[in-house]
């Protein structure tokens, strides 16, 4: 399973293992989103119940949180840079195919670029399923895409899998050189 939600990347792990601690050891009877969205909030000044479920998700796609009958708990998983490495190649949404796009080029890109080559490939990769609802204009999306697509490459910077390369005022990333491996 790939969990698509992304919160905003804190400045380090610490920060990381601050929300963890925030979401009880064990599951309790209470609604786990209303109490564990309240708790984070409280504890760690993530700013509202949106943000909250947002890191509570990805912090399911770290395998830092798991989820039991609707209600969070710690999973005790040390907030250690390899293994959330590890895990956000492989439950973030786009988090490899980031990397991958970063990889497959000579030069640092900005994060418009990844953007469009990232939904290149998930284009490709979405061929032929059907959609349903409405959906939101295309501009909406690609604002979106793009704030997504930046959140990403910086959680890739927090874990050494990207860097960010100075380009004037502009900000690219490349391959960070631990991660260049995978």
């Amino acid at each position: 399973m790939r969990f698509k939600p992304v919160p905003d990347p804190p400045a380090d792990l610490e920060a990381v293992a601050a929300v963890v601690a925030a979401v009880p050891a064990k599951s309790d009877t209470s609604p786990g989103d209303v109490d564990c969205c309240s708790r984070l909030i409280e504890r760690t000044g993530v700013g509202s119940r949106e943000a909250a479920q947002t890191w509570l998700t990805f912090l399911r796609a770290l395998e830092l949180v798991a989820a039991e009958r609707g209600r969070y708990r710690r999973t005790g998983r040390e907030v250690e840079r390899n293994s959330l490495r590890d895990a956000f190649c492989e439950r973030v949404q786009d988090g490899s195919t980031v990397l991958a796009v970063l990889e497959a080029s000579s030069v640092p890109l900005g994060s418009e670029a990844v953007t469009d080559r990232v939904r290149e490939r998930s284009t490709r990769r979405e061929r032929g399923r059907s959609s349903s609802g409405s959906r939101p204009s295309e501009e909406k999306r690609r604002v979106e895409d793009v704030e997504r697509v930046e959140r990403l490459l910086e959680w890739a910077v927090l874990f050494d899998l990207a860097e960010r390369a100075s380009h004037g005022r502009a900000v690219r990333y490349r391959r960070g050189s631990d991660g260049s491996d995978r």
